[in-house]
């Protein structure tokens, strides 16, 4: 029986087996397979013919943990051809999920939620590559007490309410390199350690791009409230609505 129908059928592998491949079908709700990985597993979102695939959203699950040595990858078949899509009434993020550090998603497109198309807390390690975040409701990724993200040539692209992305909570040690941030409605990319009693502190964010942020004439660009320490080198900035337009030209920042 294979890992996919045993995590349809409600049941989990006996702890300590040998981490898989596991290639999921289209259109297969994830939550179930997510609820049940295990170090080291790697799960393969196919598409049909080469063309765009949506997988449901609205799916959410917490505490499976992977380790720095056996990260949990989710990994598209073909880079910006797997969608996940909206929400359900009751679930309003495209994917959600916490306590669940080491995990890595790859190739992915999440699209048209409600309110958030990656929404993550308290799991750290989260990394992020050649992923799509597109006309979501409120923001595109948003994580919540969650330190040592790594985001890589990723877009963010008209959140309709809020930021691109939104790194929230005394926390540390988030990168962002070569991504593109664009007509969202505020921040490209915020960090707030605001409330949380602490400082976020040691991040970087280079060789990236930011165009048309602020489209409701807050924020724009790029967003400090409570961060220390932190490196911005070699990022394009352009045609922000409140702040850090072209008038102001990159430069190196630490602060």
């Amino acid at each position: 029986m294979t890992r996919l129908l045993s995590a349809l059928l409600f049941m989990l592998l006996p702890l300590g087996a040998i981490a898989d491949v596991i290639p999921v079908p289209a259109g297969t709700p994830l939550e179930l397979l997510f609820r049940a990985a295990r170090p080291g597993d790697t799960f393969i979102l196919g598409v049909v013919d080469n063309k765009p695939t949506k997988y449901p959203g609205g799916q959410f699950f917490s505490a499976r943990p992977g380790t720095e040595a056996l990260p949990i990858t989710v990994k598209a078949e073909v880079s910006g051809k797997v969608i996940i899509f909206g929400s359900t009434a009751t679930r309003t993020d495209a994917l959600g999920f916490n306590t669940s550090p080491w995990w890595t998603f790859e190739g992915i497109v999440f699209e048209g939620a409600e309110k958030t198309g990656l929404k993550v807390g308290l799991s750290d390690h989260l990394t992020i590559r050649n992923c799509i975040f597109r006309n979501n409701g409120v923001q595109g990724l948003q994580t919540g007490t969650s330190s040592f993200g790594t985001v890589t040539d990723c877009q963010f692209l008209n959140s309709a309410e809020q930021h691109g992305a939104y790194v929230s909570g005394s926390v540390q040690g988030w990168s962002f390199n070569r991504c593109t941030f664009a007509f969202n409605a505020r921040a490209g990319l915020q960090f707030n350690s605001q409330g949380s009693g602490g400082v976020s502190t040691g991040h970087s964010v280079t060789n990236c791009s930011f165009y048309a942020n602020g489209q409701d004439n807050q924020a724009a660009a790029i967003n400090l409230i409570g961060v220390t320490n932190s490196m911005f080198a070699g990022n394009s900035l352009s045609d922000n609505k409140a702040g850090g337009n072209e008038n102001t030209p990159p430069k190196d920042m630490n602060s």
